[in-house]
């Protein structure tokens, strides 16, 4: 997750094209190196490794740049996820499922942007935006789609939750903070643009969620630590800790215990989502516990080496059965996914996207083409996996 405000600063080549990458200096001595790509619509830069160690060592990574934005505003670019090993291990008392999951954050995002008021009210728009109907192009702003996805803007959503549950924690610890009506109560107005698909296995919500622990920590001057946030982020949703990161990692617990995995970005990976969702707890109440779990050992390895081939053998999603008894769209995108020539391919989280590792994006993004020809009504991107400093920081 990556930030930006009106006061960093950093220096931008006037004009560039294309895919490339460039080396800029952050701070005296420090180097920050990123991926560009430029097309008509906008502008991406991509954050893809560090030699500063205020980036590289940071939970809260301060992007340099970020437009139109005062001292009370905030811009943050919320990344999705893909899981590329999803394992059940047993129930758990409280009803949860004890797991072994490995994520990565991938280069599809949700942007949003917070205002601190002192009206202590929380306010919530958002704008729902479909990806071009040109499939074989990375993601960019299309048509509003407002019929498919029907997704709260009150408290039942996890942005509002997040910061109800922020202005508690500051409460308890007798923290006054900033942007406060005068009872001491903070505002916050949020603009939500979203991409990610819902109910779709790529924790849209649970990033979102991340998102606004984070804004509001800095907004409204909290200064939680990271600790404080990830217990936080827990009580919202066993993926939110996740997000708080981002990058490659092993989730355990129900998903809050999260351990980074260093592992090169860059993975091309096609998402494709039909047009109908499923519910998480529906998914978890049709699954079977495994006899003899798989070891994640070999995933892990796979992953760390950062090579496709590898990290397709070693694919694995014990939620996919259900789903795919559950709905008959989950069993169709893998008979698609078999006619691609992706190295791998499994459905994500509880679905129902899908989504298949291709050696390179050229490839994913013919596949994409031809995916999208066959399957009008999916929603198709084409992404790169993260690193745990590789977001979107413009």
């Amino acid at each position: 997750m990556v930030f930006g405000h009106k006061n960093d600063k950093l220096r931008l080549p006037h004009s560039y094209d294309g895919d490339h990458r460039a080396q800029l200096t952050a701070e005296p001595k420090q180097l920050i190196q990123i991926a560009y790509h430029n097309d008509k619509l906008h502008r991406r830069l991509y954050l893809v490794n560090s030699s500063c160690p205020s980036v590289s060592s940071s939970f809260e990574i301060l992007v340099m740049l970020v437009r139109n934005l005062s001292a009370n505003q905030l811009r943050v670019s919320a990344p999705a996820k893909v899981n590329l090993y999803l394992e059940l291990l047993g129930k758990r008392p409280d009803g949860f499922h004890e797991l072994e999951t490995i994520m990565t954050t991938v280069s599809l995002f949700d942007q949003l942007s917070f205002s601190s008021n002192r009206s202590g009210r929380l306010n919530l728009s958002m704008e729902l935006v479909e990806p071009a109907r040109s499939a074989g192009r990375d993601n960019r702003d299309g048509i509003a789609d407002t019929q498919n996805e029907l997704i709260p803007t009150d408290e039942r959503n996890l942005i509002i939750k997040a910061l109800i549950l922020l202005r508690r924690i500051a409460s308890q610890n007798n923290s006054e903070g900033t942007g406060t009506d005068r009872n001491g109560v903070p505002g916050m107005d949020v603009q939500l643009k979203k991409r990610i698909p819902s109910a779709a296995g790529l924790g849209g919500a649970s990033s979102n969620a991340a998102a606004a622990l984070l804004a509001g920590n800095k907004l409204w001057n909290l200064h939680l630590s990271h600790q404080q946030l990830a217990e936080a982020a827990a009580e919202i949703g066993s993926d939110v800790p996740f997000f708080l990161t981002g990058g490659m990692a092993m989730c355990r617990g129900r998903g809050e215990k999260v351990s980074a995995i260093q592992s090169p970005a860059g993975l091309s990976i096609l998402i494709a989502k039909p047009p109908v969702g499923l519910s998480t707890p529906r998914v978890f109440s049709q699954c079977r516990l495994p006899a003899t779990p798989r070891s994640s050992m070999q995933a892990i390895a796979s992953v760390q080496t950062g090579r496709a081939d590898l990290i397709a053998g070693s694919l694995l999603n014990r939620l996919q059965p259900a789903a795919a008894g559950l709905l008959e769209e989950i069993g169709k995108l893998e008979d698609e996914f078999s006619e691609l020539p992706c190295l791998g391919h499994q459905m994500s989280g509880s679905g129902t996207s899908y989504c298949g590792l291709f050696r390179n994006r050229a490839i994913a993004r013919a596949a994409a083409t031809r995916l999208s020809a066959r399957w009008p009504a999916l929603k198709v991107h084409c992404v790169t996996s993260l690193s745990r400093s590789g977001e979107l920081i413009a």
